[in-house]
């Protein structure tokens, strides 16, 4: 429903703020160390990276997408993506966030045909941040589809199922109840 909250599922870092592009909208990424998650919770990650996906099929038009060697490969972390916000995200790139930190609103911006939170979860390099993205336009920049391709395509970013992450945290992450 639009205009319900969103809140941060992990603490961390913002690494993106896209305003009213395709396809996301109004999107934002938080970057969590992977060594800040409890330990038992950090088995759950896949330690070795997935094959190079051939985006040949995929439709897009993307640029030879090698690692930047500024990325930091030694430390990972988790990159929780979120989508087609009502509004601008509460937040700036690189800017602090709590758990339970409100980020924006539930909404339908982007390539979006009903309102709804799009979540992604992704196992990536430590310290990347991402310019703008966009893709599906005919105005999207080299700069947004360079991102939105190694997000989406390049395997340097792993997919993490949300439903298999929160059922995991289940079982390793014990929070401290009163």
């Amino acid at each position: 429903m639009r205009g319900l909250p969103i809140h941060s599922l992990l603490a961390g870092q913002v690494a993106a703020v896209t305003l009213d592009r395709p396809p996301f909208g109004n999107m934002l990424i938080v970057r969590t160390s992977l060594d800040a998650l409890p330990a038992g919770l950090q088995t759950f990650f896949p330690s070795t990276p997935l094959p190079t996906p051939d985006p040949s099929g995929l439709h897009l038009t993307c640029p030879y997408l090698s690692m930047p060697s500024t990325w930091d490969t030694s430390h990972p972390a988790i990159y929780v993506l979120y989508a087609h916000l009502n509004r601008p995200p509460l937040v700036l790139p690189g800017q602090e966030v709590g758990c339970g930190l409100p980020l924006g609103e539930v909404g339908t911006t982007g390539r979006s045909v009903n309102d709804h939170l799009h979540l992604e979860i992704r196992l990536g390099p430590g310290n990347v941040e991402f310019p703008s993205m966009a893709h599906y336009t005919a105005d999207a920049s080299p700069a947004e589809i360079a991102a939105y391709c190694q997000w989406r395509v390049s395997a340097h970013f792993q997919p993490i199922s949300p439903l298999d992450l929160l059922t995991a945290s289940k079982v390793y992450w014990k929070p401290d109840l009163p």
